[in-house]
C-alpha cells in the first residue's frame, strides 16, 4: 500500500493533502513503526513520506509531527546497508527538511547528519 500511495501522491497536491486529511499518512507511519525490519515496508513507506512531503511545508511539518521523521531515522538505523531503503530514507529527509527550519532542527536533534554521513561512506559511488 505504502508503494501506490507513493505513486499516487507524486505529481498531485490535492491528493497529498487529501493522504493527510483522510488519515493515510498515519497508517503509512504505523506501517513502517510496526514493521521495522521489513525492507519493502521501510523502502516504500520513505517514498511516500518523500512524496506526500514535496513543496508542501505543512505537510512536511505534519510528517515530523507525527512520527514520520523518527520512522525515516529509523529505517536508516536499521537498514543502514540496503540501498534502496537508505535512498528513499536520505530523499525523504532532505524533502521534509526543505525550507522547513522546525523540521531541520527535529532532524539534527535525531542525529539525521550522521545518518546521511555514514550512508556515504557505506555506498561512496552513490547519488
Amino acid at each position: 500500500a505504502c508503494g501506490a500511495i507513493a505513486n499516487l501522491s507524486l505529481r498531485y497536491d490535492d491528493i497529498r493533502k487529501q493522504c493527510v486529511n483522510d488519515g493515510v499518512l498515519k497508517n503509512i507511519i504505523n506501517a513502517m513503526s510496526a514493521h521495522k525490519e521489513e525492507v519493502e515496508v521501510q523502502e516504500q513507506g520513505c517514498c511516500a513520506l518523500c512524496n506526500l512531503a514535496t513543496n508542501q511545508p505543512e505537510i512536511q511539518q505534519k510528517i515530523a509531527d507525527t512520527g514520520g521523521l523518527e520512522c525515516i531515522i529509523t529505517a536508516l538505523k536499521v537498514h543502514k546497508t540496503d540501498e534502496m531503503v537508505v535512498g528513499n530514507a536520505l530523499t525523504a529527509l532532505q524533502m521534509l527538511c526543505s525550507f522547513n527550519k522546525a523540521v531541520q532542527d527535529q532532524a539534527r536533534t535525531l542525529h539525521g547528519m550522521d545518518y546521511a554521513i555514514n550512508a556515504m561512506l557505506v555506498f561512496p559511488d552513490s547519488d
